[in-house]
């Protein structure tokens, strides 16, 4: 996976790439953990503002990781690097009680404004459980794992406004959806999904939904199936065993 980081970092450092690429899931290697949050990556303009972008972690089980950052209403390739644990540190900080111990987050490229994603050092603890991520997703207590991630910068409506939402595939063909009402993601849909037409992968699936985020409700039973292609409403794929 670290040689797969290191040559997708070569190839947008060399196009100046400043969009959404897809990361491969390689076949050695599982997501094991995503975090998500509304405006919580600082980003200094080249004017010198600073804004705070929202933004995803995606952490690899060989000890790797991507981050996204919604620029301009767009999610680009943020940083990646490497993380380790001290202090007894793990990702349970939502499971767990006591001390959470820390994560070292070493950054080998940092996306810069004007420039991209650039070449960059930088080495820092975190407690996790002080950073106020949401957890969309920890591998180590579920059976299924992810095969892809899809981000869209206001595509789901919901009372008359239209929210930044997550889709998460996992590989027993269910899936998750995300949407940021406010500052927190939450779990807003769930169901199944099935690859349709001739191509067998993400530019068509057909979704059914079981469960719904609902006004008054919250999320209750739900049904409904729709063909998607995610690619034709504007979604990225963030990571995927299938890159478009």
């Amino acid at each position: 996976m670290k040689k797969m980081i290191a040559l997708f970092l070569a190839v947008l450092m060399t196009f100046g790439v400043c969009y959404a690429e897809t990361t491969p899931i390689p076949d050695d290697a599982e997501i094991i953990v995503i975090f998500a949050h509304q405006d919580k990556q600082p980003l200094t303009r080249q004017s010198g503002r600073i804004e705070y972008l929202d933004t995803i972690w995606i952490y690899f089980s060989d000890d790797s990781f991507v981050q996204y950052a919604f620029v301009d209403e767009t999610p680009v390739v943020f940083s990646t690097g490497t993380y380790a644990f001290a202090n007894g540190g793990d990702f349970l900080y939502e499971k767990t009680e006591g001390d959470y111990g820390d994560i070292i987050i070493t950054r080998n490229a940092k996306y810069a404004d004007g420039e991209g994603l650039t070449e960059y050092h930088s080495e820092h603890a975190y407690g996790l459980n002080t950073l106020g991520f949401s957890e969309l997703f920890y591998g180590g207590d579920e059976e299924e794992k992810v095969v892809a991630v899809f981000a869209g910068c206001e595509k789901q409506t919901f009372n008359g406004n239209l929210l930044d939402t997550y889709w998460i595939y996992y590989d027993d063909m269910t899936f998750d959806q995300y949407a940021c009402l406010q500052s927190d993601p939450i779990l807003f849909s769930t169901g199944t999904y099935e690859f349709a037409g001739e191509s067998g992968d993400f530019s068509s699936i057909v979704v059914r939904r079981e469960q719904k985020f609902q006004a008054g409700l919250n999320l209750a039973e739900y049904e409904s199936e729709h063909i998607y292609n995610p690619f034709e409403m504007g979604y990225v794929m963030l990571v995927g065993k299938q890159a478009p």
